[in-house]
């Protein structure tokens, strides 16, 4: 991120959506050679009206004005610089100097405190691509979309980023249930607390809409098995008022 440049953060318009946009001109890095193996797509951020705070375009904009308050943008400077730390009103806010190696993780962890972030040590620059891959799966994109978006160019890095979500998990377990019981239904089954042990007993909950669906799908399951201890099923109906 020290390396990049003012000129390689272009601003464009999108005439289909209506909104600016910023597109990343990727340089040689220590995976990616140059014109050797280019993304399939450049790096872009698209303009977010509906929270200005937020935007990425907005926030560029302004960073600019105050980097080049003259308007005489100079793309071979360094993206990120020092910030000074008393200014008076029309002054620069910027040294034009790059921020240093040690500086730029204080700044990193000074907005992990004021973010309120658990991890403190363990998070790092390298924790926002792995956010923002998690992200971009949860929300419904292609494994194979957050790996171009990221830049990966195996898909593999991007798959080492990944963590399950506890609803992914539920629902990998309600899967295989349903498959185990032979059953093809997908009721509407919904995750209780946790599963606890205390003193050789073992409780399980299952919340379902349909109860006799419900009572064959737990039949099967322990069909033939042997338990030990004490096996509690609660079986909760909705009311139809």
């Amino acid at each position: 991120m020290r390396k990049i440049l003012v000129g390689d953060i272009t601003k464009h318009y999108n005439t289909e959506e209506g909104v600016y946009y910023l597109k990343l001109k990727e340089r040689s890095t220590k995976t990616r050679h140059g014109d050797s193996a280019p993304r399939e797509f450049s790096p872009s951020v698209y303009e977010y009206k509906a929270a200005r705070s937020l935007c990425a375009v907005t926030l560029h904009d302004f960073y600019m004005m105050k980097r080049f308050p003259d308007g005489k943008v100079d793309g071979m400077q360094p993206y990120f610089i020092r910030p000074k730390h008393n200014t008076k009103p029309n002054e620069k806010w910027f040294c034009d100097q790059p921020v240093g190696k040690h500086q730029f993780a204080k700044m990193f962890r000074n907005l992990i405190t004021k973010a309120g972030l658990q991890g403190g040590k363990k998070l790092t620059p390298i924790s926002c691509r792995k956010t923002a891959a998690q992200a971009l799966v949860d929300g419904g994109q292609p494994v194979n979309l957050a790996q171009k978006q990221l830049g990966h160019k195996n898909l593999s890095t991007t798959t080492s980023y990944l963590r399950p979500s506890t609803s992914k998990k539920f629902e990998m377990s309600r899967q295989l249930s349903l498959y185990m019981s032979g059953s093809s239904a997908t009721s509407d089954v919904t995750p209780s607390t946790s599963l606890g042990s205390e003193s050789g007993s073992v409780s399980s909950t299952f919340i379902s809409n349909s109860v006799e669906s419900e009572t064959d799908s737990i039949r099967a399951v322990f069909k033939d098995s042997k338990i030990f201890g004490n096996v509690t099923v609660y079986m909760n109906k909705k009311n139809d008022d």
